[in-house]
């Protein structure tokens, strides 16, 4: 069932042939006519997806030197000339005239593209091109490239607790401009052993067990992909806690003589529920109007001075205030 366009790799060398031509000479058995791929190129399309295909190649030739002078300079053109054959894809639309592509290390420009001659088969025709090492990556093999960056949270130098919600913190750009939450929907996260949540909505991790994880992260389709190996460790905290008498600590008479107290108790921030205990204050500076187990009203006499409010559980007091009470006339 072979037809041109389709590559087939012979695992005894290591050889991939690609299928030009279909022998219609032959009648009892279909045989096609192949060549020899000698390259892989890669390129990007308009959706800033990279794309590989094997490539048999024919040349390069050389034709006449074509020189040209501009102000007085004269330079040779380049004229060297090559010819790919390679599948029609879907994913090679994008390999269009004036398109620049890298063949074995060295740019080359589209002059011409044969997707009718034979289906199934994109013959390009190419011709020498300048190299750009600003724009050219030479690591994926991608001639006129656009500059991409992508950093993540595990690019910075942290220390990751067990059962800690992690940001992922993905940002990538293109030419310097943010296009993270363009290509939100094309973000992987992997990561092994598979003993973590991951939050796909807001782009989080926590990891549920100590020890060692590898980790695969970023925009496959895009070959922009970062690899890291982390540990999870166990840290011991020291809980911050403390009670809070909440209430004026300034009484001034016939302003605010009757003033309301609670008590509350916190622990890393959080509010906790409190043993029960009692209300202990000094009697000649107030009266009690009404009170609850974390709740007292009091009623401030016209005694000057200073007293403490505490609550007491048992023998220990666990808060106090200090009140002052001025006279009526300041």
């Amino acid at each position: 069932n072979l037809k041109p366009g389709d590559v087939i790799h012979v695992k005894r060398n290591d050889v991939r042939w690609i299928m030009v031509q279909t022998d219609l000479s032959e009648r009892s058995f279909c045989r096609c006519v192949g060549k020899r791929c000698v390259t892989e190129i890669t390129w990007r399309d308009e959706d800033d997806n990279v794309h590989s295909s094997w490539a048999a190649l024919r040349g390069p030739t050389e034709t006449s030197i074509k020189t040209e002078a501009r102000k007085h300079i004269l330079f040779d053109q380049g004229n060297e000339k090559v010819a790919l054959w390679l599948p029609d894809t879907p994913e090679t639309k994008s390999l269009r005239r004036y398109k620049h592509i890298m063949v074995k290390g060295e740019t080359w420009e589209i002059a011409s593209v044969d997707y009718l001659t034979t289906p199934g088969i994109l013959e390009l025709n190419l011709v020498e091109a300048q190299d750009n090492r600003d724009l050219d990556n030479t690591s994926l093999g991608i001639a006129r490239d656009n500059k991409f960056t992508f950093t993540n949270v595990f690019d910075k130098d942290l220390d990751f607790q067990l059962n800690t919600y992690i940001s992922l913190e993905p940002y990538l750009t293109k030419d310097g401009v943010d296009i993270t939450e363009e290509k939100e929907s094309e973000f992987v996260f992997t990561c092994y052993p598979d003993t973590y949540t991951y939050d796909e909505v807001h782009l989080g991790v926590s990891f549920s067990e100590l020890g060692n994880y590898h980790i695969t992260i970023g925009y496959p389709n895009m070959k922009m992909v970062k690899e890291y190996d982390i540990e999870i460790k166990q840290y011991d905290t020291e809980e911050e806690s403390y009670y809070l008498i909440k209430g004026n600590s300034i009484i001034r008479p016939l302003v605010n003589s009757l003033e309301s107290y609670d008590i509350d108790y916190f622990v890393n921030g959080v509010q906790t529920p409190i043993t029960p205990g009692k209300w202990v204050f000094d009697t000649r500076f107030a009266t009690v109007k009404s009170q609850s187990v974390y709740h007292i009203d009091l009623d401030f006499t016209v005694e000057i001075g200073t007293m403490t409010l505490q609550y007491v559980v048992g023998d220990k007091v666990l808060a106090e205030k200090e009140i002052t009470v001025y006279s009526v006339f300041g």
